[in-house]
């Protein structure tokens, strides 16, 4: 009896022995899955994070812009329009290449054709221009355009334009955009033999495609 009951109790430290090899291999089994699976996600979000489209590169941007006339500038003590002054209803057609530096900052310059609508003159613009990106590479997202420069003709002078607007992101890094801001342009101005310093100031709406 005292033997059997030996026999029992040594198969059952037998029985408890392997169940506890059995449980610890699949414990580490268990661990091993857990560990290629967190290996494998780990690999996939840096995968996700390398192949994220970026922006950065040289960029093209082509643009038309209307602006409509918000200062007095042009007229004199009477309220009559100074002849031959520069009427700063504008039409202007421009182009700006540069470098993306990243998904939100672009610097570059530009050149324009700018027409006054009323004064019917033409001139060139020549500036340096900055636009940011204030989300990173959204469908649609806001922008800001900054410009300034020197206008080139019969009525030169001083550029500068500031823009706020939204951009349509589409394939292959091409996008479209629409943008509101103010222009100003100011010279010295002869008129009936008098000189003096004139400005024109815009408000105007811009459109824009880039690639």
């Amino acid at each position: 009896m005292l033997s059997f009951a030996i026999s029992f109790i040594n198969l059952t430290k037998t029985a408890l022995l392997i169940l506890k090899i059995y449980f610890m291999k699949k414990s580490i089994l268990l661990i091993f899955i857990a560990l290629m699976t967190a290996i494998g996600c780990q690999a996939q979000e840096a995968e996700v994070v390398k192949s994220k489209p970026t922006l950065r590169g040289y960029k093209a941007f082509y643009e038309a812009e209307y602006g409509f006339d918000i200062d007095n500038e042009e007229v004199d003590n009477n309220g009559e329009k100074i002849s031959n002054y520069p009427h700063c209803n504008n039409l202007m057609i421009s182009t700006t290449q540069g470098y993306q530096v990243n998904n939100f900052f672009f610097a570059g310059g530009g050149v324009g054709i700018l027409h006054y609508v009323d004064g019917n003159r033409t001139v060139m613009p020549i500036f340096a221009d900055i636009r940011f990106n204030l989300l990173d590479n959204k469908f649609i997202m806001p922008i800001l355009n900054a410009r300034v420069g020197y206008v080139v003709g019969s009525w030169g002078g001083i550029y500068s334009s500031a823009w706020v607007g939204a951009r349509l992101n589409l394939m292959h890094n091409h996008a479209a955009s629409i943008s509101v801001g103010v222009s100003h342009h100011n010279d010295q101005f002869s008129s009936t033999n008098n000189d003096f310093e004139w400005t024109a100031t815009s408000f105007g709406i811009k459109l824009g495609y880039e690639f």
